[in-house]
């Protein structure tokens, strides 16, 4: 039987590092439910590449059990948008249908403010540092719906943070902050 190994800490975007109240740190905050390993893995493999979209309801769940901190009635929740033609030729974003769920059972709205500017090389694979070029630029921010709370951002796994910076910082371009976290079901430590 599969295992489920949760995710013992928020970490920041930018370092991978624990986040401790009062510690600055660059990037955000980062709530992941599991390790992305056995159990948890397997359910965002089959939603992404086989498109068992059914699996968006089970990720979500993890995610509201596992994550330190959820938003709420009134928060925004900005899934990470995929590069045009990943859209194209999946049919769907992951993350939208996992945000969507995480929205019914907070009250939080769901918003599609985020677009990436254009198609770029699937981060899978690549390094820290490829992986923050890659990502540098990717994300634009159009009108924020209007909301009472925090704006959350919401992607299927985190592994350096550089997907989570790049639209935190388009966030930031349009809004003059940052959001106040991301949510991920998963979190896979880069390689070293």
């Amino acid at each position: 039987m599969r295992r489920l190994r949760p995710n013992s800490w928020s970490h920041w975007s930018a370092t991978g590092l624990p986040v401790r109240r009062g510690f600055p740190e660059s990037g955000v905050a980062v709530h992941s439910a599991f390790a992305h390993e056995g159990a948890a893995r397997d359910p965002i493999v089959r939603l992404k590449y086989d498109g068992l979209r059914w699996l968006a309801a089970p990720a979500a769940a993890m995610m509201l059990r596992g994550v330190a901190e959820l938003p709420r009635r009134g928060d925004l929740i900005l899934p990470l948008p995929l590069a045009p033609s990943r859209l194209r030729q999946r049919g769907f974003n992951q993350s939208e249908l996992i945000a969507a769920r995480v929205c019914r059972a907070t009250g939080a709205k769901l918003s599609r403010a985020l677009s990436r500017s254009d198609d770029r090389p699937p981060q899978v694979g690549l390094g820290a540092g490829a992986r923050r070029a890659n990502a540098l630029g990717a994300y634009r921010c159009g009108e924020l719906a209007s909301h009472s709370g925090k704006i959350w951002l919401l992607d299927d796994v985190v592994t350096t943070g550089s997907t989570m910076d790049a639209a935190s910082a388009a966030v930031r371009l349009l809004t003059g902050f940052l959001p106040h976290a991301g949510l991920t079901v998963t979190y896979r430590p880069p390689e070293t």
